[in-house]
């Protein structure tokens, strides 16, 4: 596994250890710690060698999965939807994940987008190959779109994503923190607020998590998300220099 984890990482993708026939990260701080050092992966799969391999999603991997769940009618949706050929890997479990380049603008994780089909984006992550699924079977790519480039991300789904985002419960419950907290975060600096000022408004509604995240975890997401610019067109914005 540690082999496979260091070619994600060659590729610039950020990674982390995932339990074995499962999708919980191993880290305190699951996606958020993604690293492509290869001595921060050396020392993770040598404490954990069966652990699956978690990949971060979103602009600090340079990517956006569709999530295709066939027990929801997923597959379904996915044939209503006209998208470019792309890479695509089978989960083990019966369902897909569809890869895209990342647009460069922020593309928070939502669910619902379609029947069965999930986004996941900035502050989200996807278990790829070869982990195994906790029916027993392993995650593994197509091998007929192995060769492909990711596609882009198809700005028509956008609109579908922003309509799909749901209301902020008042639990958060543990497993959704993150991606509620990245796509609250995203509505923010759409409106053109700064880190600083998404930091203080997360951290209040940080009370809602269960538990909450600490307070490094809530900085990490301010400062992420703080590098997009905020135009008012989404499809136009682009990451900021660091």
């Amino acid at each position: 596994m540690i082999g496979e984890a260091r070619t994600y990482a060659a590729q610039a993708w950020k990674v982390f250890p995932v339990v074995p026939r499962g999708k919980t990260p191993l880290t305190e701080h699951g996606f958020l710690e993604a690293s492509g050092a290869e001595d921060v992966l050396e020392a993770w799969w040598r404490k954990w060698p069966d652990a699956n391999i978690g990949v971060a999603t979103g602009s600090v991997s340079g990517i956006v999965v569709l999530d295709v769940d066939p027990r929801h009618g997923g597959d379904r949706s996915l044939a209503a939807l006209s998208l470019p050929e792309t890479r695509r890997s089978f989960t083990g479990g019966g369902g897909q994940h569809l890869f895209f380049a990342h647009p460069g603008y922020l593309v928070p994780n939502a669910t619902g987008l379609r029947e069965g089909i999930d986004i996941r984006g900035d502050g989200g992550y996807v278990v790829v190959p070869p982990s195994e699924h906790a029916s027993g079977g392993r995650y593994a790519w197509d091998a007929d779109t192995l060769d492909l480039p990711l596609a882009q991300f198809p700005q028509g789904l956008v609109e579908r994503q922003r309509k799909a985002a749901g209301r902020i419960g008042d639990s958060i419950p543990i497993g959704q923190r993150d991606s509620t907290l990245t796509s609250l975060a995203g509505s923010m600096r759409r409106r053109g607020m700064s880190a600083h000022e998404i930091e203080a408004a997360l951290s209040a509604v940080n009370v809602r998590c269960e538990p909450p995240l600490p307070s490094s975890a809530i900085h990490r997401i301010a400062q992420s998300v703080g590098r997009y610019i905020p135009t008012a067109r989404q499809g136009r914005r682009t990451v900021a220099e660091p």
